[in-house]
């Protein structure tokens, strides 16, 4: 009885040891399945996978970038579970778990700032489309309202690629684009990853101070409130030209 007592014990320790393990490192299992997905390409998609490039708030981690003579395939993986509700240009979305709220980055946005950050590095080479793609590599339920991302499971992404590979216009330029992204890319180490989180940091710091200061931190116009189907919001004074909105 005593054995069977301790052996309790460290079952439920172990147990207990491989869902703190699993919450933790959540992220980058969902980031290990889609790249696996992404390996199952053919040889003429070129697959990045976790990947540091310079940007304008320093650097920018991004999980997946696919180049091919199709366009660039940016790609933002979330490993989530419950019922997760965003729009298009909110700041957040939010993740409904066990009758409990969560609020994550808007990951639209996300992978916004990472094609910005791809434009910047690859200024000067032949132009060629970028796509946007969030993968959801968890079983969560969507209620997501977008129309220019693709918002999707990962059991939908190699379709969904290969549905926006139709044009093979820029098959001449892919090599400029993977031996500048070659040339450019940070390695990934702890120091490097650890110095990332800290510009990211200082960045959703200064975002938050030129909001608070009624400052698009986009473009610099002035935020004003705006009425919408969905309530009052704040607005760039600068739209069409600019059109970023936060909620109030």
């Amino acid at each position: 009885m005593e054995f069977l007592s301790v052996f309790s014990i460290l079952a439920v320790i172990a147990i207990f040891v491989l869902f703190i393990y699993l919450e933790v490192n959540k992220g980058k299992i969902g980031e290990r399945t889609v790249a696996r997905i992404l390996s199952r390409l053919s040889p003429e998609y070129k697959v990045y996978n976790d990947i540091i490039i310079p940007s304008f708030n320093g650097t920018s981690q991004i999980d997946h970038i696919v180049i091919s003579p199709y366009g660039i395939f940016v790609i933002e993986t979330k490993n989530y579970s419950g019922k997760i509700y965003g729009g298009e240009n909110s700041d957040h979305w939010k993740q409904y778990l066990h009758n409990v709220e969560y609020e994550m980055i808007n990951p639209i946005k996300q992978n916004s700032g990472h094609i910005s950050a791809l434009k910047k590095l690859f200024y000067g080479l032949p132009e060629i489309p970028y796509h946007s793609i969030i993968v959801f590599a968890g079983s969560a339920d969507l209620y997501i309202n977008v129309s220019t991302a693709h918002v999707l499971f990962d059991d939908a992404l190699l379709n969904r690629i290969k549905d926006l590979s139709e044009s093979t216009t820029f098959r001449t330029a892919i090599n400029q684009y993977v031996e500048r992204l070659e040339s450019r890319k940070i390695e990934v180490t702890r120091e490097t990853v650890h110095q990332h989180k800290e510009n990211a940091r200082n960045a959703v710091r200064q975002h938050n101070l030129k909001v608070a200061n009624g400052v698009c931190p986009r473009c610099g116009g002035q935020l004003i409130k705006r009425k919408g189907k969905y309530g009052l919001f704040l607005g760039c004074s600068n739209y069409p030209k600019c059109d970023y909105t936060s909620n109030i």
